[in-house]
């Protein structure tokens, strides 16, 4: 018989143990999860009006690991030649006034980016000529822990 026994919470550990644990994951599956995670934040900005997506911005922007900036093409400084690459076919698609699919990319080992458009004239004082669109960084990390 002993005294003072404590009881530990294994779930609250065992979840610990796993959050920590080194997870095997596929550049296909980041992918996914890139794609997955970007299209509900494209779902949830063109659902909101300009007013409240200027609230979720800095809701989502609170995130660790994620970032989301509207892009101007004329004055964006890109984080790689890769970035600046998709930013220049994306602006070009812009000003011949082609819409453009939602486009997940890689930018690095540790950084991915999802791009997409919205309607330029709702949310904007902007001209016909000032074109933007929507950039979502994630950090790898953050994809590979979505990843179950």
């Amino acid at each position: 018989m002993s005294c003072n026994v404590e009881y530990l919470d294994t779930t609250k550990i065992k979840n610990e143990i796993e959050a920590h644990k080194i997870k095997k994951v596929s550049e296909s599956e980041v992918l996914v999860a890139l794609n997955d995670r970007g299209k509900s934040v494209e779902t949830l900005f063109l659902k909101l009006d300009c007013t409240k997506r200027n609230a979720q911005l800095d809701s989502l922007s609170a995130i660790e690991g994620v970032e989301v900036e509207k892009v101007f093409p004329a004055t964006y400084v890109a984080l790689n030649d890769k970035e600046k690459e998709v930013i220049e076919a994306l602006a070009y698609s812009a000003e011949q006034n082609e819409t453009f699919n939602a486009t997940p990319q890689k930018l690095s080992e540790t950084e991915y980016a999802y791009y997409f458009s919205s309607d330029n004239t709702q949310c904007s004082d902007s001209t016909a000529s000032d074109h933007f669109f929507w950039r979502v960084l994630f950090q790898k990390e953050i994809l590979v822990n979505s990843i179950r």
